[in-house]
């Protein structure tokens, strides 16, 4: 009822059905705390599940952009998705409660150095197994404070050879908040497996196929003692196809052969209706740059968005392998090709009613589709050594990614991975068994359509604006700005590095298995913003009732007192303008040690003591240029804008004082797994111990300073320490109107007064004692049960209980114990599931 350690040569964790029923996970998410490191949290349909691997704070979430899923051999992606969660996402990330676990055979989770076999991923791989072939009639009933869910399966067979048909379906509903239903989700996921095996005599081959789906619907609406009209329905539909198997050829070129034919069709269609009551401002919708005429908001609009998003995806990938024996040394070669094409037919965001100020509709048809062609090749060589064997493995991977606009050249995977048996298992010696274990290789993650095919930035700035509410006149004069080209440069794959180092022992039947591994990842996605000056012609606003403003030949007149048309003053003033893009300046720094043991069972009381948890240690950064603009109000000239940006040495889009954040988590799980056999029962209490949780600041001794007393910087180590000095950063350089970048030593070396006060605007301070400070608490824990019942050779009753003993105390932050802490751990949470099986 627990994760164990894989069979493949790199680290691994293999789930099986039993654990995942005994967990009672609602989601692929909520099977993840089962990892050596994980934490225990409650389930929560109505929210976004992701899943990170080996992490702790994903800030930028590069890491859960990474992780891989595989059903059945098929990569599931969303990379075709263009529709953002929320404005502040850089990319769509994975959400993986529409997955069911109810059908679920095994989960394997991949770590490390993966094997060149798969691609398009640098945080690890989730290979999900589904049931097939005949299985019997099984019901599961599953309800906790939130959730309620049924689930049926069944898998019989067709006649003689004629195969096997395997059928489940699910559904779960899930209230966010019982007592006021207004966020509620729904699941139902159906498929059928055909499974069967032809000319079994001579060249088996294994035939899979398997039609699934699922339709989701996430319903938010607003409190009724608030608003009954604002609400937001989320309807997301997907139809695949998967063609899988292997056939056995035993030829003296090729051993077998394994072929994943899959496709995939999705629909995500959002409407958000909400009533906007507020003073009018001014729009525009126009697709054409310059300076034209716009118009009003109402006071009281009703706004009925909608979102189409048609994601599609089709791969194929076909896998040759021969097995070949030279006296005592094992030969294993693996040769494949793997092809995936997406793209998105939807229409995008549009409005049926009035939207709101300055919205453009962009249809995703004119995002071309993208492609990518992989070659990948692997030899394992097993070596008898002394008493035991050598396992060595070194593959490559060779990626090409095909999309308009772009010509990549293609790229190289690397991968290494070995395993020393010195000892095979054998129990009439203390050390029954010992492994070494080792890794190193580079995964990469190919950038998605999106992310190169960014929506076009309208920069809209008003001129004039004029309203008369006695007589309903009004003018508003618009200047826009349109960007809408491709990224001048090749958005690169993220790229991480990885190196693993393993002890596998079994001690008079401890087992232990210690990991430990190391990632860079470089080439992570994050955002920049780009700025160029514009020049706008600000007109005197009017007050006048018989002014009539109208705007002819790119100017606007009013009427003077003699009633004839004037133009109209204006001021002009330069501006910077900037707007979001991708790079590739994400950088995370990531070692840590998993362990994982297993002190067998105490026969007394039919106990296994099972004791599993990692340190992890995480430095997320950003280096390279960073353009930041404060917006602040000119010094010199109170009626204009601070007319120059800063350029910092890493950050991201809002640069602060620090240049990027840490973190660190030490835990342990301790279980205790008790099997009762004259009443069929499993009873395990899971206790976890979290020893370190912390974050913090990243400090930059090279930049980073205080003032003396004459006003000079003061460079130093204040790295975790308590400052009770103002701190400063100053950008690299600053640019101007003209465009022209000039370094920041300007400011040390100007004459012009003037000049040094305005780039004194541009230097970043805080007076905050704890900035760089290790941020964390003392070490807490949290007790959880889990109880598995079987009633007769039909019926099995579970039951868990997350924190059964309601621990939530109260915990100061070590920085700032008399101002800062909160509550840990998850409140209690329990639920119950029923099996029937026939």
């Amino acid at each position: 009822v627990t994760a164990k350690a894989g069979s493949s040569i790199n680290s691994s964790s293999k789930i099986e059905k039993n654990a995942i029923q005994h967990v009672q996970a609602s989601s692929l998410a909520d099977v993840m705390q089962l990892l050596p490191g994980s934490l225990i949290s409650n389930p929560s349909l109505t929210t976004q599940n992701k899943i990170t691997i080996r992490s702790v704070n994903d800030y930028t979430s590069n890491n859960t952009r990474g992780v891989g899923l595989l059903i059945n051999g098929s990569r599931v992606s969303n990379d075709a998705s263009l529709t953002l969660e929320t404005s502040t996402e850089t990319f769509k990330e994975m959400d993986f409660r529409k997955f069911s676990t109810d059908n679920i055979e095994s989960i394997e989770v991949l770590k490390g150095v993966l094997s060149a076999e798969y691609g398009d991923v640098t945080s690890g791989a989730i290979l999900v197994t589904t049931k097939a072939g005949r299985t019997p009639f099984e019901v599961r009933v599953k309800s906790d404070p939130n959730t309620k869910a049924v689930s049926v399966s069944k898998g019989f067979g067709l006649g003689k050879n004629a195969g096997n048909l395997n059928i489940d379906a699910d559904y779960a509903r899930a209230f966010k908040n019982w007592i006021s239903p207004v966020d509620i989700f729904d699941r139902t996921t159906l498929g059928l497996t055909y499974s069967n095996t032809f000319n079994k005599d001579k060249t088996p081959l294994r035939l899979n196929v398997r039609l699934s789906g699922y339709l989701t619907t996430n319903n938010t609406t607003s409190d009724p003692d608030v608003s009954k009209l604002d609400f937001t329905k989320r309807t997301e539909r997907n139809a695949s196809l998967s063609i899988y198997g292997n056939w056995l050829l035993n030829k003296n070129w090729i051993s077998s052969l394994n072929y994943n034919l899959s496709g995939n069709v999705g629909s995500e269609y959002i409407q958000k209706f909400t009533v906007n009551s507020g003073l009018p401002v001014p729009t525009t919708d126009t697709q054409i740059e310059g300076i034209g005429l716009g118009e009003f908001t109402g006071v009281l609009e009703e706004r009925d968005s909608r979102s189409e998003d048609l994601p599609i995806y089709a791969s194929a990938k076909i896998t040759a392998n021969l097995n070949k024996s030279i006296k005592n040394t094992r030969f294993k070669t693996m040769l494949g090709i793997e092809f995936n094409t997406k793209g998105n037919n939807g229409r995008g965001e549009y409005y049926l009613s009035a939207a709101p100020a300055y919205f453009r509709e962009r249809n995703y048809t004119d995002v071309p589709f993208m492609s990518d062609l992989s070659l990948f090749i692997e030899e394992k060589v097993t070596i008898p050594v002394g008493k035991g064997n050598l396992e060595l493995s070194g593959g490559a991977r060779l990626n090409k990614m095909i999309i308009a606009g772009y010509d990549y050249n293609p790229t190289i995977d690397p991968r290494f991975n070995g395993k020393y048996n010195i000892l095979p298992l054998r129990k009439d010696r203390f050390i029954y068994s010992l492994s070494l274990r080792g890794g190193w290789g580079i995964l990469q993650r190919l950038p998605s359509i999106g992310l190169l095919y960014p929506s076009p930035s309208y920069i809209d700035n008003p001129l004039f604006l004029y309203r008369n509410s006695a007589t309903g006149e009004s003018l508003a004069v618009i200047q826009t700005s349109i960007i809408d080209e491709l990224l001048p440069y090749n958005l690169k794959p993220a790229r991480t590095r990885n190196i693993e180092a393993g002890i596998d022992i079994n001690i008079k039947g401890i087992e232990a298995q210690f990991t430990y591994f190391n990632e860079k990842l470089r080439n992570g996605i994050s955002q920049n913003r780009t700025f160029h000056t514009e020049s706008y012609d600000y007109y005197t606003p009017v007050t006048d009732p018989d002014a009539a403003p109208k705007f002819e030949g790119g100017k606007v007149w009013i009427k003077n007192t003699l009633g004839e048309y004037v133009p109209l003053t204006f001021v002009t003033n330069k501006e910077f303008k900037g707007y979001l893009r991708p790079d590739n300046r994400g950088q995370v720094d990531k070692w840590g040690i998993e362990y994982d043991i297993n002190f067998g069972k105490i026969k007394a009381i039919n106990t296994s003591v099972i004791v599993s948890g990692a340190y992890i240690r995480s430095t997320d950064r950003e280096p390279g240029l960073v353009n930041y603009n404060t917006g602040r109000v000119d010094p010199i000239d109170s009626k204009q804008k601070l007319p120059y940006i800063g350029i910092y040495e890493e950050g991201n889009s809002s640069v602060s004082i620090a240049t990027g954040s840490g973190s660190q988590r030490l835990s342990t799980n301790i279980s205790l797994v008790t099997h009762i056999p004259a009443i069929r029962m499993i009873v395990s209490l899971v206790t976890q111990c979290v020893w370190v949780n912390s974050n913090w600041n990243v400090f930059d001794k090279d930049r980073v300073y205080k003032l003396d007393s004459s006003g000079n910087p003061v460079f130093g180590d204040y790295d975790k320490k308590t400052s009770l000095d103002i701190l400063y950063r100053n950008p690299e350089f600053y640019m101007g109107h003209d465009g022209i970048v000039k370094p920041f030593s300007d400011y040390y070396t100007t004459t012009d007064q003037d000049l040094k006060r305005r780039l004194a605007m541009l230097i970043l301070s805080t007076d905050q004692s704890f900035y760089f400070q290790n941020s964390g608490v003392k070490p807490y824990f949290m007790a959880n049960l889990r109880v598995t019942k079987e009633i007769g050779n039909h019926a099995a009753l579970s039951f868990y209980a997350n924190n059964f003993t309601n621990s939530t105390p109260i915990m100061k932050q070590n920085s700032r114990p008399n101002a800062s802490g909160g509550r840990v751990n998850t409140p209690i949470y329990f639920g119950a599931e029923i099996k029937l099986t026939f």
